[in-house]
């Protein structure tokens, strides 16, 4: 499951929980704490805040695997999923750390501020 590229993957997660060991006791599914990172999808802002100044963060224009960002009237290079940015007129370093795109579909990406 989950999405790699814009493209998500679908399972049946509940034939995962319902496999049991030779033993016949349940197996254990361990869940990994996954680190979890702000989003951002298309026609939304984000309030950033630094040096207790409130900045915008909006979607310029994106695309599979890259993205401009917009902050306040800074626009961004592309910045490729993983890649960062930093943004001198806010002092902002931001990460991209997923992009999420299909044409008619879900267009966001996951972000750190460093």
């Amino acid at each position: 499951g989950g999405c790699e590229k814009g493209k998500c993957l679908f399972y049946n997660a509940s034939r995962a929980l319902n496999q049991t060991q030779s033993s016949g006791t349940p197996a254990v599914v361990e869940a990994t704490p996954v680190e979890s990172f702000p989003t951002l999808m298309v026609g939304e802002k984000a309030d950033l805040i630094k040096n207790n100044f409130h900045h915008n963060l909006s979607i310029y224009i994106i695309d599979e695997g890259k993205v401009r960002l917009l902050i306040d009237a800074q626009k961004s290079d592309w910045i490729n999923e993983g890649g960062n940015y930093f943004f001198y007129s806010s002092g902002i370093n931001l990460t991209v750390r997923e992009v999420l795109f299909q044409s008619y579909g879900v267009k966001q990406i996951s972000y750190k501020i460093e």
